[in-house]
């Protein structure tokens, strides 16, 4: 190798076949639009330069292996340090801006490897993209999906609700994005339950729609005070 100073600039992808970080980078943050906290897979696509310090390792390990190496590591300490720092970090999506301080980080966690054997110093970053993996991308929009249906039937009337009620039971689960097996409930005192896990105070889940229910003694399913089978009233 002709220069002790030569720059390579090499692509990655945290997801790509061989990855030590495949399928994708563990990351975790507090999503705005849903009001909690998630955690996703992240892929990330972008390039990195380093400046070869020892050519005689270059040398020794030939262009190939010496760029694997030096590939292999930076996927690792990028993927450690973005999923050790992701709740600060913010959606996934915004990662790209955030390059440029991610690069000492790297840099440290990679500082005994490549300043010892591979003789290499990190120069920069770029993050072209971040995305999430298929799933969560459809887990995120499910999530959105069932929230805008729980504002919408927050804020009805009773009556509406009740109209809301009568449509189809396919076509009301369905729309609500739940199994048959939500209409199962629980309740106490005046506030009760549902079976995904919303507390409410109405006669309607404000979260999936299903109506409050109580089981009878007799196993019989119920709506109303009285229970339609053995005619024994909701205690």
């Amino acid at each position: 190798m002709n220069s002790a100073n030569a720059v390579r600039e090499l692509a990655f992808d945290t997801a790509a076949k061989g990855s030590t970080m495949e399928p994708g980078v563990p990351y975790a943050y507090d999503d705005a639009d849903i009001g909690q906290e998630l955690y996703v897979r992240v892929s990330i696509k972008g390039r990195f330069a380093l400046r070869v310090t020892k050519p005689e390792s270059f040398d020794m390990l030939g262009a190939e292996r010496y760029d694997d190496h030096a590939l292999g590591t930076f996927v690792g300490a990028l993927g450690t340090v973005v999923a050790a720092d992701s709740k600060r970090l913010g959606a996934p999506e915004q990662l790209p801006q955030h390059a440029d301080e991610l690069l000492q980080p790297v840099r440290e966690r990679l500082s005994g490897f490549w300043g010892g054997s591979l003789g290499a110093e990190l120069m920069w970053i770029k993050i072209d993209s971040a995305g999430r993996s298929e799933r969560d991308r459809a887990f995120l929009e499910e999530m959105l999906r069932r929230k805008d249906i729980g504002k919408k039937l927050a804020g009805m009337t009773g009556e509406e609700l009740e109209r809301w009620a009568m449509t189809p039971e396919k076509v009301r689960l369905e729309a609500a994005g739940k199994a048959p097996e939500a209409r199962a409930v629980q309740h106490s005192g005046s506030s009760w339950t549902c079976s995904c896990g919303t507390r409410n105070s109405g006669r309607f889940c404000i979260e999936c729609g299903a109506k409050r229910e109580w089981k009878c003694s007799c196993g019989q399913l119920n709506d109303g005070n009285f229970c339609t089978e053995c005619g024994k009233k909701r205690v």
